[in-house]
């Protein structure tokens, strides 16, 4: 017995069970669904058959929802959390819905939205302080703001492998200008497709992500052959080589091939304990046994968001609908914002550092490691 067998098996179970029973039939949409391509919206409010998911993925799902529960246990414990999962109807957009909850601010005596997401490491450094939630995520708290729960609204994204936390605040005014630009429209654009017996054009190819991830990617491109590879062709002035030189060749490339995993093991290790000298020192640079070893610097830009607030208009910070780079500059360029603000909240910050040897006789007076 496999005991991941056990538990991936008793997840597709309970989904089995939870997914079954019929005359399913959808008549609101989900804030969560904002941004989607509305053919997978088309789909589901038809009850369109949906792929089968694998135990793996519903792991990581339960996962997830782990990450919430102890993030909002914790802010009970901090006594700030004032309301878990509270459903809301927005009637001008036709969603429902339920936020993950309610904090109060200290500093301001007032109550706050948050929606508490969990993500990968990868996912999670592609995420920029500045411009941390993006559409989705955006869209989503747009709508629980918007439907009567009117307040400053903030996003705590969690990285799964790291346990590290970064938040985005979203201010009422920018809020209500992104409803009115892209989150109405979105769901009245999702009313006029359901409405309709075709689905709609597809917004992505299969290769996209958006598609790999999707629950009706089988129902969607139903019918549509996937293209073929072309097949080898042997080239017209291609000469094979002798039985004996191939021979020796396969086997040469074998042991080289085994040679280089060997030494990139290797490598790793030596690279490891030198790391190790590195990050126990503020040194830049190691010279042993007549080899000298630098770290080279890799840093980040980043900008102190609560000066570049304090120092903008209330126009100007209510029609910024993120702290984006592109929109920054756009206000500079419109003297709305003086560039000396963006200059002076500018930091850097150090993400890391790689290693680089150094060629013989070219830093031999660097410090000598004892």
């Amino acid at each position: 017995m496999k005991l991941k067998d056990v538990i991936y098996n008793q997840l597709l179970k309970e989904e089995s069970g939870r997914r079954s029973g019929k005359g399913y039939k959808r008549d609101k949409f989900y804030p969560s669904e904002f941004g989607k391509c509305k053919r997978e919206v088309y789909y589901d409010f038809k009850g369109a058959p949906k792929d089968a998911q694998d135990g793996r993925t519903l792991l990581t799902f339960r996962i997830g929802d782990a990450v919430h529960n102890i993030i909002k246990t914790i802010l009970y414990n901090a006594k700030i959390m004032t309301a878990d999962e509270v459903k809301v109807f927005d009637a001008d957009t036709n969603t429902s819905g339920r936020f993950d909850g309610g904090v109060l601010n200290s500093a301001t005596s007032k109550q706050e939205l948050i929606e508490i997401k969990s993500t990968n490491h990868f996912s999670f450094e592609a995420m920029d302080e500045i411009e941390l939630a993006d559409d989705k995520y955006r869209g989503q708290l747009v709508v629980y703001m918007h439907s009567g729960v009117r307040n400053v609204g903030n996003v705590l994204v969690i990285n799964k492998n790291t346990s590290e936390i970064k938040e985005w605040e979203l201010p009422l005014e920018s809020a209500e200008a992104f409803y009115a630009e892209k989150v109405k429209p979105y769901f009245d654009a999702c009313a006029k497709v359901i409405k309709k017996r075709t689905p709609p054009v597809r917004e992505y190819t299969r290769e996209d992500w958006q598609c790999q991830y999707c629950s009706f990617r089988t129902k969607c491109w139903e019918g549509v052959p996937l293209p073929e590879a072309p097949k080898f062709e042997p080239k017209a002035d291609a000469v094979k080589p002798g039985e004996e030189i191939l021979a020796a060749s396969v086997v040469t490339y074998a042991r080289l091939k085994a040679q280089i995993k060997d030494l990139e093991n290797e490598l790793e290790s030596a690279e490891s304990v030198v790391k190790q000298w590195f990050d126990a020192t503020a040194e830049e640079a190691l010279t042993n046994s007549g080899v000298t070893i630098k770290r080279v610097k890799r840093t980040e830009s980043e900008w102190d968001i609560d000066f570049i607030k304090s120092k903008l208009t209330p126009e100007v910070y209510a029609k910024l609908l993120r702290f984006d780079a592109k929109l920054l500059q756009a206000e500079v360029k419109a003297k709305a914002i003086d560039p000396v603000i963006l200059e002076t909240a500018k930091k850097i910050k150090l993400a890391g550092y790689s290693l680089k040897l150094e060629k013989p006789g070219k830093a031999a007076s660097e410090k000598e490691a004892t």
